[in-house]
């Protein structure tokens, strides 16, 4: 009775167990198909990944020839900058080395400069001493033809010719406001009219250019000059005369006044034609 009653029990027990296996085996079914399908997604996703990083691969080939490529020419750059780097230190070496000799070349330059500033300063003295002497000689010889040309001249002018001089100044000076625009050897005057004399021992063509622009200059200046409604006639002495300076009287309209050798006189030449007037 105990064993019947036991076999009874077991039998009982195993029925549930047989309910329970279907659902189990159609839950390991459906986890084998999730399985299988996620195989198929794995496969899937690990041939996308794949081709993904051969892409990335490939991109990093390229990206890493491309910077090998820019790298080298970088280098490349780099080492033709810094040979003209190099080459433009040596060029500035170079006129460095030029400006410092070019810097001595001023320096005695400068010098010579100096020495030859005192030498012209020198020489400078030397010809105002010079000037200085032939002034004087020229001033002698100025006298000389005072001496021996002009004593009596008035008289003869006054006799000869009908002026009425009663007034002679000689080396007369004219100025304006401090300033000379003329200066006349030998002055006649009266009430009307002045001669201006120009007297030299030879007269030139320069000295007649400057007598004349004097005379012009006395006109200008009538007031100052006190010769305002005076005529003003012109007269030059000399020893000897220039072809060109005795032209130039002549064509103004000037008096001659010349020694005569041949009795060791003055002799006044009136001029040829109309007589010059200021």
């Amino acid at each position: 009775m105990g064993v019947k009653t036991v076999k009874k029990a077991s039998a009982k027990r195993k029925s549930p167990v047989k309910k329970r296996v279907p659902p189990l085996v159609s839950r390991m079914d459906r986890l084998e198909e999730a399985m299988v399908s996620m195989a198929g997604t794995i496969a899937v996703s690990e041939a996308m990944l794949a081709k993904k990083i051969a892409a990335v691969s490939e991109t990093v080939n390229e990206t890493s020839h491309e910077l090998r490529q820019t790298t080298k020419e970088l280098s490349e750059r780099v080492d033709k900058t810094s040979e003209a780097v190099d080459k433009l230190s040596e060029r500035v070496d170079r006129t460095s080395a030029t400006v410092d000799k070019l810097s001595e070349r001023v320096d005695k330059t400068s010098a010579t400069v100096d020495k030859m500033s005192e030498r012209v300063d020198k020489v400078s003295e030397s010809v105002a001493k010079l000037n200085g002497n032939v002034g004087g000689i020229n001033n002698s010889l100025g006298k000389v033809v005072e001496l021996v040309l002009l004593p009596g001249l008035m008289e003869n002018l006054n006799t000869q010719f009908g002026y009425r001089f009663d007034n002679i100044s000689p080396n007369k000076i004219f100025t304006d406001s401090g300033n000379m625009y003329a200066e006349i050897d030998l002055f006649l005057e009266n009430g009307d009219a002045v001669m201006a004399v120009e007297a030299k021992t030879r007269v030139r063509e320069s000295e007649m250019n400057t007598f004349l622009k004097s005379l012009s200059e006395l006109r200008q200046h009538e007031a100052k000059a006190g010769v305002a409604g005076k005529t003003i006639y012109a007269a030059v002495a000399g020893i000897s005369f220039d072809n060109n300076a005795r032209k130039l009287a002549v064509a103004n309209g000037m008096y001659l006044v010349e020694l005569d050798h041949s009795n060791d006189r003055i002799k006044i030449e009136p001029p040829a034609e109309a007589v010059g007037k200021w």
